[in-house]
This record gives C-alpha cells, structure tokens and sequence, in this order.
C-alpha cells in the first residue's frame, strides 16, 4: 500500500473497553499465548535462517519497486528536495533483504538530485525490528550494502531501532518516509475467542466464523494503532510503502484452501498428535498472530481510521513453492516451503512446543506439500504468471522460433508477417528461471541468432518480455507501456 499522509489528529474509534479493562485482558492473553512474546524470525545464516530462506519477501521487495521509486520522487520533489531526510524500514527482520530497501531509496534519490542539479540530502536510515530480532546478521551485511553505494554522493547513515511498530519509536513529526515489507501481517498478540478452532494454528475452511472475526478485530485494532501511531511520527506529506500478506477470496472470509501455509502445519501438528509426540491440548492451545486482510478491509481501515490516503493499492500474486508435476522436483519444492515456514515460525513454535519436534514437524510439512494434489495447481501465494512475446517484423517473410528451458520445451513456431507468439509460465521460487530462444528467417532459415530471452532476475519491469524480429535485427523491450525498443542481437548464419 502507497499512502500519503494527510493530517495527525486523530482518535481510537475501534475499541470501547476502559483503559484498565483493556489492559487486564491483554495482560490475561499474553500470559495465556507467552509464545507470542518470541515473535522474530529464524536468526544466523544457517540453512534454516530467515537470512538464506527469505527469497520470497526478496521478491516481493521486486514488485513493490516501482511503487517505492514513484513515492521517493514525489517526496523529494512535494518537499522541494530537503536537504535531510529521515527513512524508516519497519520489520526489517534478519538479512539483507532491508539493505535492497534502503539501495533503491538511496541510488533513487541520488538519480533524482543529479538530473534536477539539486544537492542530495542526507539520509538517516533507521532500521526497525522487534527485540528478538537478530540485528548481528543484518549488520553483518552493511559492508556490501555500503560497497553497492559507493558512488553514491547522498551522505546516508545507517542506525537499528529495536521496539515494536505497534507503539511509537521515533519523535513527532520526523519521519519522511516509511517502508514496511512483509511485517503487518503479523498481530500484536493472538486474538481473543479462538477457543472453539481446534486443531488448527489459524483459520481453516472447517473453522467457526468467530474466528475469522477474531483475527479481523485484531487486525483492525493493529493496524488502527499502527496508522496512528506513523501519522503522529511523520512530516506532512510524506509517504508510506507498504507490503504484507493478503487474501483475494472475499465471498467466504474462512475460505484458505488446502495449500495454505499455516493450513499445512496445522496437518504437520496432528500427524505429531497421533504419533504420540504431541498432546492435542498442545496443539489446542496454539494459535498465529497472524491475519491475511483483503484489499476492501485495508481500505476500510485506513478510510476509518482518517490519517492517510491510499494512492496506490495492488496486489500481486505469489508461489510459496508450488509443486511440478515431476516427484523429484515436488520433493524439492516441499522441502523449499518447509524452510521458508520454519524460517517465519520456528522460534514461535519452539516457545511452545520445545525444540525437540521441530525437524520432524517440518519434515511432515515437506511431505504434506509434495503430496498433496492440489498444490501442483493451487496455493494461497500463486506467483502471477509472466509472458514472453516473440513477434515477426520482417519484410514479407516467416520467422521461425523455438524457445526452451531446462525443464520445458515451448515448440518450434512460425510466425507470418505481424503474427506474435506468447508464452505464459510462472518463475520458480528459487528465482532462477531461465528461457533461451531461437529465431530464424530467410532460406532454409540460416539466417539466424540463439539469445537468453528471460531470466527471474530482470526484475525492472514485470510481466511482459518482448523480443521482435526485423530485418537488421532482433528488438527488446520489458515494458508493456511505452518505452522503446532497443536493439539486442544482429543476425548471423550460425548453425543452431
């Protein structure tokens, strides 16, 4: 979500319990769900790290680019290039990941002040995590992120800020810009009334409907508290990015289907149940602070809550590890998802359960999801699919094409004058998705050229890869909106 802020004077409209009833409750919950208090992800760089298994969130830090870039750029510009300017990473977790953040403001910033002729400003980059969080291995990092920089002339500084994003961390009116990516989906605490969902650590299709409004009342009193809490900490008119977990489904708010993360280890769970390793008023007794909100109750909230206006809301979609048809390659996506969840969650489920189960629950969650039927096609993150378009602009003559990657031949294909090819295909989690392509014309086809035609990495622009055929040459662009195409490859006559 990109907002802007609007004004600071505000009001609690979501809760109309006394402060001193209030509190009592949460004080009751919190010793109740203590497990909540370990809320961090997976520290170190070990293999079950959040630091080597958070591929995914760097991903969506990818599609969220365009987003941030735009809002910088407004900043800078709304405020008549500041000579300083105060930038926030909430939820920066373990890793690099934060460091890509803070790259794109930086070198974005920079970029804007040299074709102005303006002088950079400063930058404070404050990187904000819970206590728990291992802020060692982030700073671990900062060498790289400051090599990346090195030609950059905007003098930035780099600082950590320990405390929650649900109560205030930073002096009125000092913010300009916040960023936030993969936080907000997680709750303060675990929302009251969950007794009656049982065996289940969230909401299943099978849950009662007062756990959907738990976990929505929750969400709404978070996110509440957290949009206050930033327009009383930022400047008029600066900007928030913000990416968390969503949901689409909005016929059934129980509807998670049966891919779903936290639908999986709650089946992790009860085959630990029934081998004896776990009690069932265990399991019972733990649940996620988690919500997926859809975009219509973001938008409620934000509109009730009065401080920001929403510029910008999109949604994007992502695979956790779908499966391939191929059981090698289900096995390998199973264990993928397994580690990405237990990076996110370990130190939750080790608060309460001990450490001893934790391999063999994640081993039955990698079995789960290389199994299961249904995630071969479906899961709640299902990546958006990206295009590959070859086109024919020759003069009066049929190009032939083949494309292909390690595991998928796309066919050979002839094109007539102005006719175009599209290839749909979804990136794989690991983000290494490759496509080589042939193209060929003239007699025999032997004029020709073999080019790598789509790789994960190209993340500037998302979705569409354009490649077209003329006569001096073969054209590309990544952008379906206008930028000019720009010539990659002449033709030669070597043999493919």
């Amino acid at each position: 979500m990109d907002s802007r802020f609007i004004h600071s004077i505000h009001s609690s409209r979501y809760d109309y319990k006394t402060e001193n009833e209030s509190s009592s409750g949460d004080e009751e919950r919190s010793s109740k769900y203590s497990f909540v208090s370990a809320l961090c992800m997976s520290g170190g760089e070990g293999d079950n790290s959040y630091s080597t298994n958070s591929l995914l969130q760097r991903r969506a830090l990818a599609k969220a680019k365009p987003v941030l870039v735009k809002n910088i750029k407004e900043l800078m510009m709304g405020l008549s290039f500041p000579k300083y300017i105060k930038v926030a990473d909430l939820g920066c977790s373990s890793g690099q990941n934060t460091f890509f953040a803070m790259s794109e403001i930086i070198n974005t910033t920079n970029v804007l002040c040299q074709k102005w002729n303006q002088n950079p400003p400063e930058i404070d980059c404050c990187l904000n995590d819970l206590p728990n969080n291992d802020f060692n291995t982030t700073f671990k990092f900062i060498h790289s992120f400051k090599e990346k920089n090195l030609t950059c002339k905007a003098p930035y500084f780099v600082s950590g800020v320990p405390g929650s994003f649900y109560s205030r961390l930073f002096p009125r009116k000092s913010l300009h810009l916040v960023h936030s990516s993969y936080g907000l989906h997680w709750l303060s605490k675990v929302p009251e009334g969950l007794e009656k969902n049982k065996m289940s650590v969230y909401i299943t299709a099978s849950s009662p409907l007062s756990a959907y409004k738990a976990y929505l009342k929750q969400f709404q009193r978070d996110f509440t508290t957290f949009l206050k809490l930033r327009s009383e900490e930022m400047v008029s008119n600066g900007r928030m990015v913000l990416t968390f977990i969503g949901r689409n489904n909005m016929d059934n708010p129980l509807h998670r289907d049966c891919c779903h993360f936290w639908t999986l280890l709650s089946k992790s769970l009860h085959d630990l149940v029934v081998e004896g390793l776990v009690s069932a008023s265990k399991v019972d007794s733990f649940y996620m602070p988690f919500y997926d909100p859809s975009k219509e109750e973001v938008k409620e909230i934000v509109g009730i809550e009065g401080s920001f206006e929403i510029k910008d809301l999109e949604a994007h979609e992502y695979d956790l590890g779908h499966c391939n048809q191929d059981g090698s390659k289900r096995s390998k996506s199973g264990k993928n998802e397994a580690n990405y969840i237990r990076a996110v969650s370990e130190p939750l489920l080790v608060a309460h359960f001990g450490n001893a189960i934790i391999s063999r629950l994640f081993n039955k969650f990698a079995h789960h999801v290389s199994q299961h039927a249904g995630c071969r096609n479906k899961t709640t993150i299902v990546d958006e699919k990206e295009t590959l378009v070859l086109t024919n602009e020759l003069n009066n003559k049929i190009l032939a094409i083949h494309c292909k990657s390690k595991d998928d031949d796309l066919g050979d294909h002839y094109l007539a004058v102005g006719q175009s090819q599209e290839y749909k295909f979804r990136d794989n989690l690991w983000h290494t998705t490759l496509f080589w392509c042939h193209m060929g014309q003239g007699p025999d086809y032997k004029i020709q050229q073999v080019f790598e035609a789509y790789r994960s990495t190209w993340t500037k622009y998302v979705g569409y890869t354009y490649w077209i055929g003329r006569e001096d040459g073969i054209y590309f662009r990544q952008d379906p909106h206008g930028l000019p195409l720009v010539k990659r490859y002449d033709w030669n006559l070597t043999a493919y």
